[in-house]
């Protein structure tokens, strides 16, 4: 977080993560999602999330649609399609929805997470987690990290290029825009290779594993990074208590103890103790 220790911050979103991926109460799942969108928004306006959502949502829409059509378990019908070809009359079921709807909800929360650690925890900080025992393991986590964002860059340069000279066809003929494709994937590996070749060299300079690490810019531990971890363990406990004890059987709409109030309350207190972005 802004003004708080890397490692305090990722214990924070990883504890955020295993709850994301234990729970299957869609109501909890939404209500720490639009805690994580508070966060982002806080951050960076939501800027980087936005961008996410723009590939994203169609494939939520796709995945809800496919499972609905497909997931024929439940007892609540909801819809009836008949007289299909091949398969018949096809029912979809209340069951199947909210499950589609628990995961694309789960979807988006673990992009959301993902996005504020790319912004709290850039790859330059991400060696500090580790300190002095950081490993090859946390350089390469580092660079496929890099790897995505640095990509949807190149291919948008690359891209800008080709129209300023002509080379991407304007027309509605999707067969034209489908043979600008080529030409992009080329030179986009290409780039992708020089930049290796780059990277690969200034680590032999830097003699990048040939031992351990050195720490020329060494982070301060604060009280504050103290508290955001005791937050932390005591939501990810909380978590699993609630998590074990709980006899909710596949997806749920309700908060079926007190505790999911007090453990969405610890997550949330951190999200306010950051310096939000001035507009």
């Amino acid at each position: 977080m802004k003004g708080f220790h890397s490692r305090s911050s990722s214990i924070y979103l990883l504890v955020c993560f295993l709850i994301a991926l234990l729970y299957q109460e869609l109501l909890l799942l939404s209500i720490i999602l639009l805690i994580m969108v508070v966060f982002n928004y806080r951050l960076d306006r939501a800027a980087a999330l936005r961008k996410m959502l723009f590939f994203t949502l169609p494939l939520i829409v796709l995945i809800v649609l496919l499972n609905g059509l497909i997931n024929q378990n439940g007892e609540s019908i909801l819809v009836t399609i008949q007289g299909l070809p091949v398969v018949g009359n096809v029912y979809i079921y209340r069951e199947a929805i909210y499950f589609a709807v628990a995961m694309s909800v789960k979807l988006l929360l673990i992009l959301s997470i993902f996005t504020v650690f790319n912004i709290l925890v850039p790859l330059e900080r991400l060696f500090d987690v580790f300190g002095s025992y950081t490993g090859k393991t946390v350089l390469i986590a580092g660079i496929s990290a890099r790897m995505v964002p640095e990509l949807a860059a190149r291919a948008k340069s690359i891209r800008d290029v080709q129209a300023y000279r002509g080379h991407i066809a304007q027309g509605d003929n999707i067969f034209q825009r489908v043979r600008t494709v080529g030409p992009l994937l080329v030179n986009l590996l290409r780039s992708s290779l020089d930049s290796s070749l780059q990277k690969a060299e200034a680590m032999q300079v830097r003699a990048y594993g040939s031992g351990s690490r050195s720490i020329y810019l060494e982070e301060n531990w604060h009280l504050k990074d103290s508290l955001l971890v005791l937050l932390s363990l005591a939501a990810f406990f909380l978590g699993i208590i609630t998590f074990l004890k709980s006899n909710t059987a596949g997806i749920s709409l309700q908060l079926t103890y007190w505790k999911d109030a007090v453990l969405l309350s610890l997550l949330a207190a951190p999200v306010f103790l950051i310096k939000a972005k001035p507009d």
